[in-house]
């Protein structure tokens, strides 16, 4: 609900436009057990994949109503583990919406236009090995293929390294009813990550291509360099980013990290390339009367090399609570 809202700051996603407040029912579902480790979900709940996810930076997230069976087989520390995942996704509820809407509406597709998404994925784990994959389909909207791989292992000392690669890809099919024209796109991105006690150093490229900028109609985007603002995900854009985070063993709880990312030139010559530079701190009480409360500070500047348009500036204070079970 509204405490304060300006008419000339709409658009934050905070409140539901015309900076009026929203109450809504997200969540209600039920789970039913199948066997120890397979389970049947049914009902309005979110969900966190790659591309259908909670994309909770506001206030209240996306959640779906959705039928999903989930499982895991084995022990990922000796023989492995497998885990998966198989549902339909027939609605969405937006972050500062009250209306649970067809996902094909809410991806873009003209009014009138209802279809859901299916989603099929496997994951493998064994110690700090990860592959995973996952599809979505919507018919005459959109299909989706993500992929991701991770590895890490110890260096000299006390340094330990983690990997990761991705690859996204996306095309419209059937009746091309999204955009009225046929489309692909992927992007693919690399990721290294040094870790030290409590200093992580972040570094990662990415690159989109095809012939469309990429898309994440229900969700946050999973590439590597996607970060506060900015996801540069657009078709013929490059992007690297570094980042260096640290965690403070003197202060419980309170970490900070910052970083910048470098955005080369897209394909459309209307658009320019961009830079993004972000801090963040925040505080997660780890006892006390006040344990569950989290304070986070978020900054970010965005600038575009078009002498024609100034610097975005996004500052965000967020205020947690999660109350320890009685």
């Amino acid at each position: 609900q509204k405490l304060h809202g300006p008419e000339d700051k709409d658009g934050t996603l905070l409140l539901a436009p015309g900076q009026e407040g929203y109450t809504v029912l997200g969540e209600v579902y039920g789970e039913f057990l199948l066997n120890q480790d397979t389970r049947l979900t049914l009902g309005r709940r979110g969900f966190d994949t790659p591309y259908i996810n909670r994309n909770d930076a506001r206030m209240t997230p996306n959640t779906f109503q959705a039928a999903v069976l989930q499982g895991l087989y084995g022990d990922s520390k000796e023989n492995g583990e497998w885990r998966f995942g198989a549902g339909y996704f027939d609605k969405i509820k937006e972050r500062n919406s009250e209306e649970f809407v067809s996902m094909a509406r809410d991806a873009g597709a003209p009014a009138g236009v209802e279809r859901g998404v299916y989603s099929l994925g496997g994951n493998y784990s064994l110690g700090d090995l990860s592959v995973g994959a996952i599809g979505y389909y919507s018919d005459d909207i959109i299909g989706i293929f993500y992929t991701e791989a991770k590895y890490a292992f110890a260096l000299s000392g006390d340094w330990k390294l983690r990997t990761g690669l991705q690859y996204s890809d996306q095309s419209s099919n059937g009746d091309q009813l999204l955009k009225g024209t046929r489309f692909d796109s992927h992007q693919w991105g690399a990721k290294a990550e040094l870790v030290r006690g409590g200093a992580l150093f972040t570094a990662a490229y990415t690159d989109a291509g095809g012939n469309a900028n990429m898309q994440n109609p229900w969700s946050g985007y999973p590439g590597y360099t996607s970060v506060q603002v900015e996801d540069f995900n657009r078709d013929g854009e490059s992007a690297w980013m570094l980042r260096a985070g640290y965690d403070f063993a003197s202060v419980k709880g309170l970490g900070v990290y910052a970083l910048y990312v470098d955005g080369s030139d897209p394909s459309a010559p209307t658009e320019f390339a961009r830079q993004e530079a972000d801090f963040n701190v925040q505080w997660k009480v780890p006892e006390g009367m006040f344990k569950g409360l989290m304070v986070r500070l978020r900054y970010a500047q965005v600038s575009q090399d078009d002498p024609a348009s100034d610097d975005l500036k996004d500052l965000r204070i967020m205020v947690f609570y999660d109350p320890p079970s009685l």
